[in-house]
């Protein structure tokens, strides 16, 4: 274990790879066999269970800095610069490219998308049914994260080191809650899934684990090499959406109270095993491949640009998508060549100069 901030969890770039795939297919491979699978929610969970893991284990350690030289405002300001210089540029420059060419809908969805609360405009009744935000649909989990950073560090910073534990406890119950409220009250269905405090569970199962590697490694270190937990976690996942899908009417994706929490629980193996690094055999070799570990790197713009780019016309319209030769694998093997490519040049031109900057900061 280390507690060097700048420390490089290798493996975990491989889970990305996995994560965005995942998204990727749920989007572009339209048959029976992979609608019953959630892919795309699969995807996403695994996602915020990183991120609340990334992101904890950096304020953990920043929160440990604090003294009478390096206070909450110095904390929290290079915080939240640091997210600021990964985040924003490629998604404000996509925001203003798409206003400038009049995409679909993009006008009446700027202000919502500008100000990272389109998840609050996908949870308002009808929109999700009316099919309106069209492209701009998988955006709604950029804005829960964003969302998050906001108040986040701030609890952390205020919450003393032995309540931190609590805190984390707080988020998962939280998650779990606000998903049966909504639920109970008869919001709109899909706000259970795209709602901010919805999604609280995932995060804070990557918390957990953050905290655990750092103040708790060894209990850590037992549950993830007790494979036992990890295959029943498994198990009453695939359990719960197997009985969700055959028994719960207008099921649609991962949507129940349960079932991204019980995901994300088992997230906390996927994701903490890349974490102590204990991938062996062939999955090591796997996750370690170099195209998997890059695809791992540019998984942020490959999330951000594929809806568009599988929907722009003149690439949907092709001849070739609409001849015997253009089945869904053809055109899924396109789309992710033609959104490698530009997240590629955005990770080259754009991404790395500027996320560069931050090591500028003391």
């Amino acid at each position: 274990m280390s507690k060097n901030e700048s420390i490089y969890f290798n493996q975990l770039d491989g889970v990305r790879c996995f994560a965005v795939i995942s998204v990727l297919i749920s989007h572009w491979v339209l048959n029976p066999i992979v609608e019953k699978i959630p892919f795309g929610s699969m995807g996403v969970n695994l996602f915020f269970v990183l991120s609340g893991f990334l992101i904890s284990r950096i304020l953990f350690l920043s929160k440990e800095k604090l003294d009478e030289n390096y206070g909450i405002y110095q904390a929290l300001k290079s915080f939240y610069f640091r997210r600021t210089l990964r985040i924003f540029p490629i998604y404000y420059i996509l925001l203003f490219i798409l206003l400038i060419i009049n995409f679909e809908n993009v006008r009446e969805l700027f202000s919502w998308l500008f100000t990272y609360t389109f998840n609050i405009k996908f949870s308002l009744p009808n929109v999700w049914e009316s099919k309106f935000v069209g492209s701009f649909d998988h955006l709604w989990s950029l804005s829960v994260e964003e969302q998050f950073y906001i108040f986040y560090p701030i609890l952390i910073f205020i919450f003393p080191f032995h309540r931190l534990k609590t805190l984390i406890h707080i988020l998962i119950l939280v998650g779990l809650a606000s998903r049966m409220v909504i639920l109970h009250f008869d919001f709109p269905i899909n706000s259970v899934y795209v709602f901010t405090t919805t999604c609280f569970d995932s995060f804070g199962i990557g918390a957990l684990l953050a905290y655990m590697f750092l103040y708790d490694h060894d209990k850590l270190n037992r549950i993830l090499n007790n494979s036992k937990y990890f295959i029943i976690s498994v198990i009453i996942f695939i359990s719960a959406l197997v009985i969700s899908k055959l028994f719960i009417v207008n099921y649609k994706e991962c949507r129940t109270i349960l079932e991204r929490f019980l995901f994300s629980v088992t997230c906390f193996w996927i994701v903490g095993w890349g974490v102590i690094n204990s991938y062996s055999g062939w999955f090591k070799n796997i996750v370690e491949l170099k195209i998997v570990i890059y695809i791992g790197k540019i998984s942020y713009g490959l999330y951000l640009y594929h809806n568009f780019i599988g929907n722009i016309s003149i690439i949907k319209n092709h001849r070739f998508f609409h001849s015997s030769t253009g089945d869904n694998l053809a055109k899924a093997f396109i789309f992710f060549i033609i959104t490698f490519l530009v997240s590629t040049i955005s990770f080259y031109i754009i991404e790395n100069p500027i996320n560069k900057l931050k090591h500028k900061i003391s």
